[in-house]
């Protein structure tokens, strides 16, 4: 027995059950709206799975770009991060060995940057 034939078999039970004669038309009206919207949530369930399909194909496919670009992405932040430590020493060491002329060209540096409310 197909599910359309169960469906029907139940809602002939559910129409014996309350006692509705033949031609109770309201409970037959509720019955096929019941089943237009069994089909339509059936086409969309099957939509969806068409598309969780999809998306999880290209998912799967992309997955070796994406972590290869996720590993570039950390391999260029610690090279970054190495770059800044080894400034922020050197910068240091200047300051330490040559004050005066650390502090002036700082101020040459700063006077020189461009203020937020300049446009470029």
């Amino acid at each position: 027995m197909d599910n359309r034939a169960t469906e029907s078999a139940g809602a002939e039970a559910v129409l014996r059950i309350a006692g509705v004669a033949e031609g109770g038309g309201d409970m037959r009206r509720l019955i096929a709206t019941q089943e237009a919207t069994i089909a339509r949530l059936a086409a969309t369930d099957a939509a969806l799975r068409t598309t969780n399909g999809f998306a999880a194909a290209r998912l799967d496919a992309n997955a070796a770009r994406i972590a290869a670009h996720v590993a570039a992405l950390a391999a260029l932040k610690a090279d970054l991060d190495a770059v800044f430590r080894r400034v922020r020493i050197l910068k240091a060491k200047a300051a330490k060995k040559y004050p005066q002329a650390y502090q002036e060209a700082l101020s040459l540096s700063r006077d020189s940057r461009p203020t937020p409310d300049e446009d470029d």
